[in-house]
């Protein structure tokens, strides 16, 4: 089995995780490509396919946004795992010229991605589950759901802005300089009534969210423009309460596709463009992608975060000090900092 067979194997993989007709349609296009005699590739057939094999080897970063409110200047994307990234399209490759950000060539010629990268909110949230939540894990297996549902349901009782508790997990982004504040929960009482644990937990989804927002300006420093709306994908787009709190702090509508695994369809998308199924990609996307659900901001909720954004913003300054100063233990920093 040679290197593209390989890559073309794990393209295939993808697709499993995609929508099941998606799957099927692709997966016959991949049969077609992997068609060889005595080991040898049939290249007629892989020439128009390398292009898509270099796009997905490019850890899949093109496929974020090959969908069909993803494919033109001007639209952004926030996909949420164990880092969250925020992806905004331009037809301009100029680079940020403070180098904070990266600019990726985007799968559609002509089109640049500006990325953004937020650490560890995903395993933010595992150490959170696994280290406070053992009652709602219990809970969550006599019910017969997922122990965040749980954690959900509660963290949904606690007011926006969780009482003006904040807490400091990532940056923004600085790519040219980068290092974490230490781990911090701050401006709590000891209040078990109103600083419970779900109030900690509420706290984690809004501060990754003031991340977004974050990114979003920061971006929009560099490039003079910001979108009309979010499209969210990955696995935290799965919580609606993490949604809305985006849509709330961003006071921008956010779109959930129905399948939640956007780089996985992303790859499929371009493997059907590259084997000829589809005219053009931003054409396969349009056939493939459907949308679950918008959440729209709460201008009420929306107001307490704007005064809440400033204030982190502020303390994650303070505590960033701390940490570049060696005082306390950085969450991460990049090698040679």
């Amino acid at each position: 089995m040679g290197a593209l067979e390989d890559v073309a194997a794990h393209v295939n993989a993808a697709c499993t995780l995609a929508d099941n007709v998606v799957c099927k349609v692709q997966s016959v296009a991949l049969s077609k490509l992997l068609t060889a005699s005595n080991n040898n590739w049939n290249w007629a057939c892989c020439n128009n396919f390398l292009e898509v094999l270099a796009v997905v080897s490019l850890k899949n970063l093109a496929a974020h946004l090959s969908d069909d409110a993803g494919c033109e200047p001007g639209q952004a994307g926030v996909f949420g795992g164990s880092f969250w990234q925020y992806e905004f399209n331009t037809d301009k490759s100029t680079p940020d010229p403070d180098y904070r950000v990266r600019v990726n060539c985007h799968a559609i010629p002509q089109i640049w991605q500006y990325e953004a990268l937020a650490f560890k909110p995903g395993l933010v949230m595992r150490w959170y589950r696994d280290g406070f939540c053992q009652a709602e894990k219990a809970e969550a297996k006599e019910r017969g759901i997922d122990v965040y549902d749980v954690m959900n349901e509660h963290a949904a009782e606690i007011p926006a802005g969780s009482h003006g508790m904040l807490c400091c997990f990532s940056d923004v982004m600085n790519y040219i300089h980068w290092i974490h504040a230490s781990p911090t929960f701050t401006n709590f009482e000891l209040d078990p009534e109103r600083f419970n644990k779900y109030t900690f937990y509420r706290a984690i989804l809004e501060n990754t969210a003031l991340l977004v927002r974050g990114h979003i300006e920061l971006v929009k420093e560099a490039t003079g423009n910001e979108p009309s709306e979010l499209i969210f994908a990955g696995g935290a787009s799965k919580c609606s309460l993490w949604a809305q709190i985006v849509a709330d702090v961003t006071g921008k509508n956010v779109r959930i596709p129905e399948v939640k695994e956007a780089t996985a369809l992303g790859a499929a998308v371009l493997a059907g463009y590259g084997v000829g199924i589809y005219p053009s990609i931003a054409e396969g996307a349009k056939r493939v992608v459907k949308w679950d659900k918008t959440f729209s901001p709460n201008p009420d909720n929306k107001a307490v975060y704007d005064q809440l954004y400033v204030q982190w913003k502020d303390v994650y300054k303070s505590q960033l000090e701390l940490a570049e100063e060696d005082k306390v233990k950085s969450m991460w920093r990049a090698p040679g900092l």
